[in-house]
């Protein structure tokens, strides 16, 4: 709301000012817990304000006594320089009415840095936000998703019944037994959510309000959305006190922490993976437990840490740069100040792994709400109740293949919402897929799934699937996953599809896979000028179908050319120069790709997208360097090449991958289980546009005049037969590839029709009537 950002805007000019003053300058750690403690007591004493309270002193003292402040963190405050005046500074400036919650979501959507002159300032950005997760959920969609955890709890388990009680009453009772958390509760939305599902229901009693506190536990690594999370606690409950259960730290921690003092200085130093954050509780067996879990890869982001102390970060694109800036600072505070945080990191991830106390979300990178899922799996009572909001990884991608078969085995998960993001529910790219999970011990049933949600509330006009493991190891044999399919019509041309091809894998097992230099890993050895002994890096955004001069880099400044989201710029035709950014030594890449002996390749954008106007975008290019936005595969026959290259290209393999696609990286893996035509079929002959030749003919004819020209191709179809065809544009080559490789796969034309009007951004209704009608 614009009164929140306005309010906010004079909050952060207050804390600049403070900061500025009271921190040592020149010290990273003091910057960090300056900021941390002067926004924290900002938004303690916008409370004491709202509750009109003109000294703050008692009224710490009386938060204290209702359990919404911890003792220890006023003793913190007892060491905040100017402390009254601050609080006098934030009486003088706010004066408006606010919700404390809200205005903490926009205060979180900034972040400090340190400018040229050593001058505090605060500016929007989300590095800061992403490390704590912290995308709260909107009220009106967790109360949805309470009322049907609730609701469903409520019908599943038998509720012991006493004559003397109304069945209402009898409910309330059973519900008022359970316990109930967030792990991660933020600024307690959704603790806030069944709080209200309890009084719209029941009519709750002072002594009923009382017990239901006591069974309400939430745990967070950020002290100001405890604080927030405590009043409004208190306040939706009106139970002049809060819940003493809404503790600081993380429970991801395998370890018992240190005390709440020292957790609270962690804290300020945004150390929230370190040992001492663990939950001292955490063997507590709860009922109901819900939330919305970070998003967040753990891991320790050099470039975003040094983006708040240093300018023009981009100087720190190579790692061996980091390590010879941090290696060598003057202030070596500051050196031990980023070790020990990227130490925190490491310990956690080595002690997590050693204690198995989570077992089939530790794997790959870690990621935040797998580990919450498992956590909570790991934590729920027998009668327990799980209602989560998480990527849609969790239920697509193949790290987590393992942890999704237990769960699915074990019939724990029973429903889930896929949704898209365009709606923009959460502040973050609209591209982006999450779901609302619920799993359960009194379900025994196959997984319902809703797909292509925008909002809960009209989920019930969209189709409801089911998948039983043997469908989905039928559809997804290699990952065992969801697929990406809306419809039981999609579902079912899935499975036909897959009952009448071999995956890729089978059809092509001769294939070697690679996405070799690493722009990150492999800095050493990686210059941005070209200069003798170093030879071009391709990028993805080189190369379209069957094109590999889409793009470049020609008279583009460095600044824009090496920014967080740098543009090439698109060239005119298919044989313009690609002028590239990077440059590899070239002993380095032959060391690099000496396991990969052809002297050709079919080369694919890995970041993509089942929205974009084509998903599947490959080209053959020469053995060369490519970065990470480009996967490869090669293969020994040249016509099988030739075959693959046609397949990746067809509209019907495109909507394949759109089905099977998960997250925005098009693998290796979702490639292999691609049903594909078998090898065979090339060979067939058929009358198309009146020339009788095999299919494989009729494929490489079009290919070679796709590449026509191509200097990166320079003889390579010397040797592969083709015949004269008259000229055509190049959405006419490719529709008639189409339709071919419809022929491949044994598809009828209605069904071949209805999947090319899934491309409206590719072929119009007048391309389909003039090439496919």
């Amino acid at each position: 709301e614009k009164g929140h950002f306005i309010m906010v805007e004079k909050i952060q000019k207050i804390v600049i000012e403070y900061v500025q003053k009271n921190a040592n300058m020149e010290e990273w750690k003091s910057i960090r817990q300056c900021y941390f403690w002067y926004s924290y007591l900002a938004f303690v004493n916008l409370y004491i304000l709202k509750k009109r309270y003109s000294n703050p002193q008692p009224a710490y003292k009386e938060l204290v006594a209702k359990s919404i402040l911890d003792y220890e963190a006023l003793e913190y405050f007892g060491n905040i320089n100017d402390s009254d005046i601050f609080f006098i500074k934030i009486q003088n400036e706010i004066n408006e009415d606010y919700d404390l919650a809200l205005l903490y979501q926009e205060y979180i959507s900034s972040d400090f840095y340190v400018d040229d002159s050593n001058v505090f300032q605060i500016k929007k950005g989300k590095d800061s936000r992403d490390i704590l997760g912290s995308y709260y959920t909107q009220d009106d969609f967790s109360s949805q998703i309470i009322k049907q955890a609730l609701d469903a709890y409520i019908t599943s388990y038998p509720i012991s019944v006493h004559s003397s009680k109304s069945a209402n009453e009898n409910i309330k009772t059973a519900l008022l037994s359970l316990t109930y958390i967030d792990s991660s509760c933020g600024a307690g939305g959704f603790l806030i959510s069944i709080i209200k599902y309890m009084i719209n229901h029941f009519n709750l009693t002072i002594k009923e309000r009382e017990i239901f506190l006591n069974k309400i536990y939430g745990y967070d690594v950020d002290p100001i959305a405890l604080f927030i999370t405590r009043i409004r606690i208190m306040e939706e409950l009106n139970t002049g006190f809060s819940s003493k259960n809404i503790q600081l730290g993380n429970p991801l921690i395998p370890k018992e922490g240190t005390n709440i003092k020292a957790k609270y200085m962690l804290a300020s130093e945004g150390r929230f993976y370190n040992m001492g954050m663990g939950i001292s509780n955490s063997n507590v067996q709860y009922d109901i437990i819900a939330g919305n879990p970070p998003w967040e890869k753990i891991r320790f982001e050099e470039k975003k840490f040094l983006a708040h102390y240093v300018n023009n970060p981009s100087n720190f694109d190579k790692k061996s740069d980091r390590d010879f800036f941090i290696n060598n600072l003057a202030s070596k505070e500051n050196t031990h100040f980023f070790h020990t945080i990227k130490n925190d990191y490491l310990v956690f991830k080595n002690e997590l792994k050693k204690s198995k106390t989570l077992e089939l979300t530790t794997c790959g990178e870690l990621n935040t709400y797998a580990l919450f899922t498992e956590w909570a799996i790991k934590n729920i009572s027998d009668k327990g109740w799980i209602a989560l909001i998480v990527k849609s990884s969790l239920l697509k991608a193949q790290v987590y293949s393992k942890f999704f078969a237990k769960i699915l085995k074990e019939q724990l998960l029973y429903k889930a919402y896929m949704f898209t993001n365009r709606k923009k529910i959460f502040p973050i790219d609209s591209r982006e897929e999450f779901s609302v999970i619920f799993l359960g011990k009194a379900h025994k049933e196959n997984l319902k799934v809703i797909m292509n949600l925008e909002t809960l509330e009209k989920s019930e006009k969209y189709p409801e699937l089911e998948f039983s493991p043997t469908i989905l190891k039928k559809v997804n044999p290699i990952t065992g996953m969801i697929p990406n399919v809306h419809t039981n019509e999609e579902l079912n041309f899935l499975l036909h599809i897959s009952t009448e091809h071999n995956i890729f894998h089978t059809v092509y097992p001769e294939c070697k896979y690679g996405r070799i230099v690493h722009l990150t890993n492999h800095s050493p050895h990686i210059a941005k000028k070209e200069k003798t002994g170093y030879i071009p890096i391709y990028e993805g955004k080189f190369i379209e179908q069957y094109n590999n001069h889409y793009a470049t880099y020609q008279n583009i400044n460095d600044i824009q050319k090496y920014s967080g989201k740098s543009k090439a710029q698109l060239l005119p035709g298919k044989n313009g120069t690609v002028e590239c950014r990077y440059f590899i030594e070239s002993t380095f890449w032959n060391r690099l790709s000496k396991n990969f002996e052809e002297d050709f390749c079919i080369a694919w954008r890995s970041l993509t997208s089942s929205t974009n106007t084509r998903t599947m975008l490959a080209t053959i290019l020469p053995k060369m360097p490519t970065c990470q936005s480009i996967q490869f595969l090669q293969i020994p026959d040249k016509k099988k090449l030739l075959h693959i290259l046609a397949i990746f290209n067809s509209i019907i393999f495109d909507y394949l991958v759109r089905l099977n696609m998960a997250g925005l990286d098009l693998t290796q893996t979702i490639i292999k289980q691609i049903p594909v035509p078998q090898e065979s079929n090339y060979q067939k002959r058929i009358l198309f546009q009146e020339k009788e030749e095999t299919i494989e003919n009729h494929i490489f004819t079009r290919i070679k005049e796709l590449y026509k020209g191509d200097t990166l191709l320079k003889d390579f179809f010397n040797d592969i037969t083709t015949y004269k065809i008259k000229e055509k544009t190049d959405k006419e080559l490719v529709a008639e590839l189409d339709i071919l490789s419809s022929i491949i796969y044994g598809i009828h034309k209605p069904e071949f029709v209805r999947i090319v009007k899934q491309f409206k951004s590719f072929y119009t209704e007048k391309d389909i009537e003039v090439l496919f009608l």
